[in-house]
């Protein structure tokens, strides 16, 4: 009964139903969409590349299949049904199996008995009649998409509810009194900061002399406009000399040049006519 070979037909149904759960729509190891391959007695779905490397840790460690390709006996096909991507990385995670590059280490010693597992669990479940009537497949398959359009529809509305329970507890808050946290000013750090300010006076201290000290500090502050404006005049007139005395000097300097250049060439004359 286990090791009788599936039809074409029933395989690719099976297959289609296998391949349509969301956690076998990617490789068991590397991640790529849309594996091809499969390890039945490991339980997992991989694609093209890692299907090469699983063939390299031998048949009694992972034994690889094609999900179109190649004939599969109901054995096989059950193993792969009761368990998927989404069950195997839960049960290698129980068992703490580790990775090497981001890979789940095979040759390690609980991947033995995984296997032994997944033997008993197809043991226990797998019936003669399973496999062998198409129609009854096709059923099981639409009974189980309603199943799924029903676990949706209810994730959906469980979503929607978390969503205004949340919204509600937002509303509520927002309508809640805002309390303010005022801190009240200690009397005591405020007498002690005026007190510091309040400056002792000495005990023969002569007020008259205060009183005429301050009249004479307003006195220099009230200066007449007038005098400002005398003030503002004069530093335009120096500003005015300094710029003629530069002038004056420039001149100067270009007249002491014309000078030099005039006795230079009295000279040179003087010079040529008493060679003559």
């Amino acid at each position: 009964m286990e090791l009788e070979t599936v039809k074409d037909e029933i395989r690719d149904e099976v297959m289609k139903n296998i391949l349509s759960i969301p956690s076998n729509q990617s490789c068991f190891d590397c991640g790529n969409k849309r594996p091809r391959w499969a390890s039945p007695y490991l339980g997992i779905i991989i694609c093209l590349e890692c299907a090469g490397r699983h063939r390299s840790y031998g048949t009694h460690i992972s034994f690889v299949k094609s999900v179109d390709l190649d004939k599969w006996k109901k054995k096989q096909l059950k193993s792969l049904e009761l368990t998927g991507n989404f069950y195997m990385k839960k049960k290698f995670e129980k068992l703490k199996i580790p990775k090497i590059n981001n890979i789940y280490d095979y040759n390690n010693e609980f991947i033995l008995t995984i296997r032994k597992d997944i033997e008993n669990l197809v043991k226990e479940n797998l019936k003669p009649e399973d496999y062998t009537n198409l129609d009854e497949i096709k059923k099981n398959e639409n009974e189980n998409a309603k199943n799924i359009e029903k676990i949706s529809h209810i994730k959906n509305n469980i979503n929607n509810i978390d969503n205004d329970n949340e919204n509600n507890e937002k509303l509520s808050n927002l309508s809640k009194p805002v309390k303010f946290n005022i801190k009240k000013k200690d009397s005591s750090n405020n007498k002690e900061t005026k007190k510091s300010k309040i400056k002792k006076l000495d005990i023969d201290f002569d007020f008259d002399n205060f009183e005429e000290s301050g009249n004479d500090k307003e006195t220099e502050k009230e200066i007449d406009p007038k005098k400002i404006q005398g003030m503002k005049i004069s530093r335009i007139d120096k500003k005015k000399a300094l710029i003629e005395q530069k002038n004056k000097n420039k001149n100067d300097e270009n007249k002491s040049l014309c000078q030099k250049v005039r006795e230079y060439i009295y000279y040179i004359l003087c010079f040529w006519k008493n060679k003559n």
